[in-house]
């Protein structure tokens, strides 16, 4: 390596010395943003697979629906609703539930599912 020069020296002196001081600092922070970052991805990656995973059964009780068969239908929108209860699917499960059962004269079962 070439010799440097005085200045040179100083400005690496110093530049040694401002990270002997801030160095872990700086690395604290930079793993903090790191942590912070990754399980900011891990959050949305885990609503994405819960919301995916209750589309999937949401999408059972549609099709049950077209059977008619209020049975059918109750089993599918619980499995939705119990499972993935904090997504906007178990709700629309639980009212396509209570139309089939309101449709099928079953008004007690229909009113268990607007009010739960």
């Amino acid at each position: 390596m070439a010799a440097l020069d005085l200045q040179e020296q100083e400005q690496l002196e110093a530049l040694k010395a401002w990270w002997k001081d801030n160095g872990n600092w700086i690395l604290g922070t930079v793993l903090v943003v790191v942590v912070a970052m990754g399980g900011w991805r891990g959050w949305h990656y885990y609503q994405h697979q819960q919301a995916t995973k209750a589309a999937t059964l949401y999408m059972q009780v549609v099709e049950q629906v077209g059977s008619n068969d209020p049975k059918r239908v109750n089993d599918a929108a619980a499995a939705v609703m119990d499972k993935f209860a904090s997504t906007a699917y178990a709700a629309r499960a639980a009212l396509l539930a209570a139309q089939v059962n309101e449709q099928a004269k079953d008004v007690a079962h229909a009113k268990t599912h607007c009010n739960g």
